[in-house]
């Protein structure tokens, strides 16, 4: 049985052999609109300006910055991507949180988002995948644990306490 990245090494292999041999090819391994990302993507031109003014963000995100931060931090010991050769400026942890939150708020395209924040399309869709499995993997045994029968029957007395009816 091959591990997860042996299986994307031969999935990535096989997708670049059927490209070659289709005829199609790449003009650029990072288009040039995209390679401005660090100084006129979104997160990194808009996003810091966002933070100084908490309606905004709030409006931006849906979130405050608390708890932004607060997500933010669970999630990122699971997002980290390492500089290797091929990766050479590795999206971080805050700006994949931010870029599935934006997709979460809005519902806008990953085309209309690549170009905002100046990645492309595929890479929105592979970031917002990853980024929703971590957080229902991480915030779901925290915030929505699996119910058991002494949940079902505090919730029931409590609604029999509060509303005088049983439940």
């Amino acid at each position: 049985m091959l591990s997860d990245s042996e299986d994307e090494f031969l999935f990535e292999n096989s997708v670049l052999k059927m490209l070659q041999l289709s005829g199609t090819t790449r003009n650029y391994a990072v288009h040039p609109v995209n390679k401005e990302r660090h100084r006129l993507g979104e997160y990194h031109h808009l996003f810091p300006q966002l933070k100084k003014y908490p309606d905004r963000f709030f409006q931006y995100i849906r979130m405050d910055y608390t708890t932004f931060k607060y997500i933010l931090n669970l999630l990122s010991p699971h997002m980290a991507t390492k500089y290797t050769n091929f990766v050479q400026q590795p999206i971080e942890p805050a700006e994949k949180l931010v870029i599935t939150l934006r997709y979460f708020a809005t519902g806008a395209s990953f085309r209309s988002m690549s170009f905002a924040f100046r990645v492309g399309a595929s890479t929105v869709s592979k970031i917002v995948r990853e980024t929703a499995c971590i957080m229902w993997d991480v915030l779901q045994p925290i915030h929505m644990p699996t119910p058991t029968k002494e949940t079902f029957v505090q919730a029931s007395s409590e609604f029999q306490e509060l509303w005088n009816f049983p439940n």
